[in-house]
């Protein structure tokens, strides 16, 4: 079960993740972050286009218009 806010990032490049329950894992990757920034910049280039693509502005509206479609005929039934 996901625990926290940022799963949905799951398999973008350039995000880092650390356990919510382990701080191991979390320093570990704060490491690499500061140890390898150029690649991760790299990586960070190429996700963005990625989150860019999944949360544009039209992309956001078609969602929100759909969800409020749904809401209304729900209602009324």
């Amino acid at each position: 079960m996901p625990l926290g806010g940022l799963t949905w990032t799951n398999g973008i490049q350039g995000v880092r993740i650390g356990g919510f329950r382990d701080p191991v894992k979390t320093c570990a990757i704060i490491q690499d972050m500061i140890t390898n920034r150029k690649t991760l910049q790299g990586e960070i280039d190429e996700g963005r286009a990625a989150l860019e693509a999944r949360f544009s502005p039209e992309v956001m509206n078609s969602r929100y218009l759909a969800l409020y479609d749904y809401a209304l005929k729900r209602r009324h039934k």
